[in-house]
């Protein structure tokens, strides 16, 4: 896919990269379907192609059927999990001497539902689209059957949303404080603390705690880890512009501001210049209907988890998605101003752009088209690419080009 400029219309492309990470010939790479079911391959068994071929469909390596999507990728390296094994081995040898003497109740070792050691090393986190969240460590999943493993408990008519991987443990050291941050497709967020004194970790049979509580008729759409140190008592970056807006909604004032009608002029005002700058964390907001933009992380507070959340988006008045529904938000990812974004349409189209051509505007602003859509058509799915060193150095030999050009003149 060519980089173009926001707000064209793509080109034509019968499927989209989802995702896009790094690893070697014997990472164990974990693969997470909307079921809730982890499988594993080692990354040699998956066949390497060209950088523009197809690839290989993903139920022609794992047993599961053509239908089913593949929810989340984490590549584990080798020695990682030849450690989480031996951490795992030497638990349950100390679990089987404490069961001998009958001091300590040692769970379904099958289930990995380990109750008295689930804390220690980096863990997966699991969304539902019905708004449940649950951090289960990677020990958990290191002795792999060939049907997989469950992950989660989902609840009825639930289905597995993201997959992540997180650090595991409690706040401390010098490291940056993890929290997430969940979206609705009526565009409320929640970002809130992951730490251990936040979200417990459980085993792997548990349906996990509430993320988010849901109005009637939401769902949650998608979700991201965010990396920044808070004040406790207010709940802002540390890092937060003292002029960002300080608002915050109850829950009638969120449900106003939502279906509030966005006059065109503070339409207007919103679409704000294009900046190139490179430095900083955004959370870059996209709807159905094309609409985007990028937000500083810093505009999100941290709140208690299982609350209504704030508006990270108000849509702009007209904006539809297909068969002439309301606009929805589609994601709310992490990203920098280097990175570059790819949106696929749910008819096919795709086209790829620089996240920092998009316009950076507060958490309630309406954002930016930055996709021309068909008629009938919208916005399936989005993916946050880093920038290829190729691409760079296209842009500099092409700046080069036009210094000499002007310097003949």
């Amino acid at each position: 896919f060519v980089s173009t400029q926001r707000g064209g219309d793509g080109a034509g492309a019968g499927d989209a990269v989802v995702a896009l990470f790094g690893c070697n010939q014997h990472d164990v790479v974990l693969m997470i379907t909307e079921r809730g079911i982890v499988h594993s391959r080692r990354a040699y068994q998956i066949p390497s192609s060209s950088r523009t071929a197809q690839g290989t469909p993903l139920h022609q390596l794992l047993p599961i059927e053509p239908t089913e999507r593949v929810q989340g990728f984490l590549a584990v390296p080798a020695d990682e999990m030849k450690g989480l094994t031996q951490m795992r081995a030497s638990v349950s040898a100390a679990d089987t001497d404490a069961s001998d003497t009958g001091d300590a109740d040692t769970g379904d070792a099958d289930t990995g539902d380990v109750d008295n050691d689930n804390s220690g090393g980096d863990a997966l986190l699991l969304i539902t689209r019905g708004g449940f969240i649950k951090k289960t460590p990677l020990k958990a999943f290191v002795r792999m059957q060939s049907r997989g493993l469950i992950a989660i408990t989902l609840g009825e008519g639930d289905e597995l949303l993201r997959a992540l991987r997180c650090p595991g443990g409690a706040a401390g050291g010098v490291r940056a404080r993890a929290s997430v941050v969940v979206a609705s497709a009526k565009a409320n967020c929640i970002r809130f603390s992951i730490e251990d004194d936040a979200l417990r970790p459980t085993g792997r049979s548990s349906r996990g705690v509430r993320a988010m509580l849901l109005r009637p008729e939401d769902e949650l759409v998608d979700a991201d880890l965010l990396s920044d140190e808070w004040d406790d008592e207010t709940g802002y970056s540390l890092t937060r512009d003292e002029n960002a807006d300080d608002e915050t909604e109850t829950d009638d004032e969120a449900e106003a501001v939502i279906d509030e009608p966005i006059p065109a002029k503070q339409a207007a005002e919103t679409d704000e210049t294009e900046t190139d700058e490179t430095s900083g964390s955004y959370v870059l907001a996209v709807t159905a209907g094309g609409y985007g933009k990028r937000v500083p992380t810093s505009a999100f507070r941290v709140q208690k988890r299982g609350g209504r959340g704030v508006i990270c988006l108000k849509f702009k008045k007209g904006a539809t998605a297909a068969a002439g529904g309301l606009d929805r938000l589609v994601a709310l990812r992490e990203c920098s101003a280097s990175d570059e974004v790819l949106l696929s349409t749910a008819k096919g189209t795709a086209v790829r752009q620089a996240v920092g051509k998009i316009s950076e505007q507060g958490r309630t602003a309406t954002g930016v088209l930055i996709q021309r859509l068909d008629a009938g058509d919208s916005v399936a799915s989005v993916a946050v690419l880093p920038r290829r060193e190729d691409d760079e150095e296209e842009e500099a030999e092409s700046e080069g080009e036009d210094e000499e050009i002007e310097e003949s003149d």
